[in-house]
């Protein structure tokens, strides 16, 4: 029974997380109506950034990519029945996956195709995410996987009855955990990852279309040389650079921390007026 299934009636023999549910719903709808999503890329191991945005088609592309995502991803895709896909987190950034955190506001998903889960679909399938599931068979986590799917077009309305429901206050889905554990044991793991709503687009995506973006100050650095050594017509890495906002113009080593805060201001914050 994952985090969200018959929730109404769970919260009926509860009747304090009722109340809690109720008084946060408001405001995590607001949060969940601006909140961005997020793609951190340049791992070491895969197709580096500057790579990525220099070379047609210029965008992020799904798991079909060998050089961008792993076979593991694929492998987890093919049991979870899920397409395959360009993998955003809601509103957070991890730095195992590169040194760049590229953000994606609302109106960008538009066009696009996908579904979403309460938790990181990798984590679940490898293991790395502990659960009281039955057993690890790839029937039991599809079967976990299929019935905590949620379809692209409800996914902001599902993450803002899972904030209510689980997080007091609301900003500990950043800064905190659940406050009450969910029927599977995802909630008692430590890693994050594990109540993070991720978001799947079963299409690439055009990284001109980057909101606003932060990055290390070694990658940052060779951004801005690669783009000074390319043609002096403009290109994609150029007019990246002079038309998406970074929120460091040198980079910075703390380039996770200082998205995820604007991430906050820009969601959290000044949705519920804190």
């Amino acid at each position: 029974m994952p985090a969200l299934t018959d929730l109404d009636d769970r919260m009926k023999d509860d009747p304090e997380w009722r109340a809690t549910y109720d008084q946060q719903l408001p405001g995590a709808k607001l949060v969940a109506k601006r909140v961005c999503l997020v793609h951190v890329s340049g791992k070491q191991t895969r197709k580096p950034f500057e790579e990525l945005i220099s070379t047609p088609p210029h965008e992020i592309p799904t798991s079909e990519a060998p050089d961008y995502c792993s076979d593991e991803t694929r492998d987890c895709e093919d049991v979870f029945g899920l397409c395959r896909s360009v993998y955003f987190y809601t509103g957070r950034a991890h730095e195992r996956f590169g040194k760049i955190a590229l953000a994606l506001e609302p109106k960008f998903e538009n066009g696009h195709t996908g579904s979403a889960s309460p938790f990181d679909s990798g984590g679940v399938f490898n293991g790395s995410i502990a659960s009281n599931l039955s057993d690890r068979s790839d029937t039991t986590l599809r079967v976990f996987a299929k019935a905590s799917e949620i379809g692209f077009d409800q996914w902001r309305k599902e993450f803002a009855r899972f904030l209510a429901a689980y997080f007091s206050p609301i900003s500990d889905y950043w800064t905190g955990k659940p406050f009450k554990i969910d029927p599977e044991d995802l909630f008692t793991n430590t890693d994050w990852r594990a109540w993070v709503f991720e978001v799947r687009f079963c299409e690439g995506h055009a990284i001109r279309l980057t909101s606003f973006w932060c990055a290390s100050k070694g990658l940052t650095a060779l951004l801005k040389r690669k783009a000074k050594s390319d043609s002096p017509s403009p290109t994609e890495l150029k007019n990246f650079l002079q038309n998406v906002p970074s929120l460091a113009v040198q980079g910075t080593r703390f380039y996770i921390k200082v998205f995820e805060e604007e991430v906050r201001r820009r969601t959290f914050y000044e949705s519920v007026g804190i």
